[in-house]
């Protein structure tokens, strides 16, 4: 009949025979032959078109042209099943790709998580967790299978990584290429830190002086402590690099004066003596000589920072792009209590509630079954039963349990739960599982569950209550019931599955 490229061009052609014959019959404007019918002189030009348009197309004359359009459909249909086949081999090389470094990433997090219960991870008291202060996140560098224990290492702050509730999360990271292999530190801090809160000076205990001293003009100033205040202050004249002598007329002035801002209220400051200030280049100064004080221009309100909350978050090391080191901890900055003494929760009576939001690391190792790694969130509910099994008031199950929903892995809903068995009640707050309460023996690790479907028990979890309705004192809500709960768990399914994670719950 005809090759395959005449097959796909055969249907532009019917089409080009049609329009050929539309505009035969409507555009060209041949002078009609005297001597024969009109409709005659028509049909023998449509029929010459035709036949060339044949010849240019290779057909012969008895060449079926509705054969022809099947034949192109049937051709159609092979090279789009041909297409059809090449996109589904790339998706499955993709994905076995995709497999592969899942299992990679599975196995390498499982062993970097380890099966070494996690011990108490506030590393105010314990080695093996991480304190969040001004300088960033200090983490102590001993789980996971690291061969040596290395020296801690600092994590500074980075951009947000969302909310859970109340719990604001930031991202932290640290990487350290000296030794030849680049060490990479990863981290994700949840904070209940609260908003700054305008306040007057006097509320936020910046006293000014009502008079001044002789030779010394300073009422309505307050003195700047040049140790404790540095952060606080800020302006034009402080935002230079190294160190500037602020320097004035002596003969006709009795101080060194400029606007800036103390803890956010403008205002104006006073520096007598020999002045400078040091700083590098940005912020506020990190030094200042000579004697300063500040006068908040009128109604000037503080911006106070909250320098007391919770924080709970999960740590990664990884040496040169592999996961070597991780865990999961909590902590305090400053004085939550602010000064106050948390109940002793053993003589106490009664029950609570505690909801809040849970992250962390896992891993699973399954070549046969899957494997995979990365990050999860999740819900937290905790009951806490005060008293003690042996004491007063003599509560048989005293202590704290609870369970761990909810998880979102890696951004995906996936069906998880986590029960927290019962852990005991420590001084101070600390409740810590172990491995049988007191008279009652039952067992206090955590149990993971897979659609329902719950493996042995493993793992341990523990953690610490504070009351932060203590802080001020005069804030108390009348209760000596604590108000928060952070701490961390750890869990196992079988020994493909394996996750470290912390929590923060309020009352």
């Amino acid at each position: 009949m005809f090759n395959n490229h005449l097959t796909k061009v055969c249907l532009a052609a019917v089409f080009a025979i049609g329009l050929a014959a539309c505009s035969s019959s409507s555009d060209q404007a041949a002078t009609p032959d005297p001597t024969e019918p009109p409709m005659a002189t028509e049909l023998d030009m449509l029929k010459e078109e035709i036949a060339a348009l044949r010849e240019q197309l290779g057909l012969d004359a008895d060449d079926n042209l509705s054969d022809s359009i099947t034949a192109l459909q049937n051709e159609i249909t092979r090279l789009e099943g041909l297409i059809q086949d090449a996109a589904d081999a790339e998706a499955e090389a993709e994905a076995e790709a995709k497999r592969k470094a899942m299992a990679a990433a599975g196995k390498a997090l499982h062993g970097a998580l380890g099966t070494t219960p996690l011990g108490n991870l506030d590393r105010a008291t314990n080695a093996g967790g991480a304190s969040l202060g001004a300088a960033g996140l200090e983490v102590d560098q001993v789980q996971g299978t690291l061969a040596a224990d290395p020296a801690a290492v600092t994590l500074e702050a980075g951009d947000s990584a969302g909310a859970l509730g109340a719990w604001n999360g930031t991202n932290y990271a640290h990487t350290d290429g000296t030794t030849g292999t680049e060490v990479s530190n990863t981290a994700v801090v949840f904070t209940n830190q609260a908003a700054p809160m305008q306040r007057s000076l006097a509320d936020a205990g910046i006293t000014v002086h009502t008079a001044d001293t002789a030779g010394d003009d300073i009422k309505g100033y307050y003195t700047v402590d040049e140790s404790a205040d540095l952060a606080k202050i800020m302006g034009a004249a402080f935002t230079h690099s190294g160190t500037q002598n602020h320097a004035y007329d002596s003969d006709n002035e009795v101080a060194f004066t400029t606007r800036g801002t103390f803890d956010g209220a403008p205002g104006e400051y006073r520096c007598t003596g020999t002045c400078s200030s040091t700083n590098d280049g940005e912020g506020s100064p990190s030094a200042l000589a000579g004697t300063w004080h500040f006068k908040p221009d009128a109604g000037a309100m503080v911006a106070q920072i909250d320098t007391a909350y919770l924080y709970f978050g999960w740590w990664l090391r990884k040496d040169d792009d592999d996961p070597t080191s991780a865990s999961a901890f909590f902590g305090e900055v400053g004085d939550v209590e602010g000064g106050g003494t948390l109940a002793d929760l053993t003589a106490i009576a009664g029950t609570a509630t505690y909801r809040g939001h849970a992250a962390g690391k896992f891993a699973i190792n399954n070549p046969l079954g899957g494997s995979d790694a990365g990050h999860f969130t999740a819900d937290v509910m905790l009951t806490a039963k005060f008293g003690s099994p042996t004491g007063t008031p003599a509560v048989a199950d005293a202590g704290i349990s609870g369970t761990i929903d909810n998880f979102m892995a890696n951004e995906q809903s996936v069906p998880w739960s986590v029960a927290l068995n019962r852990a005991n009640w420590g001084a101070g707050g600390v409740f810590t599982s172990v491995a049988a309460n007191n008279a009652n023996a039952v067992a206090e690790a955590t149990v993971w569950s897979i659609d329902g479907n719950a493996s042995t028990e493993s793992g341990s979890w523990n953690g610490q209550m504070h009351d932060e309705a203590l802080a001020p004192a005069t804030a108390s809500d009348g209760s000596n019931v604590p108000t928060s709960a952070v701490g961390v768990f750890q869990s196992m399914f079988g020994s493909t599955h394996t996750m470290v994670g912390a929590f923060g719950a309020t009352r």
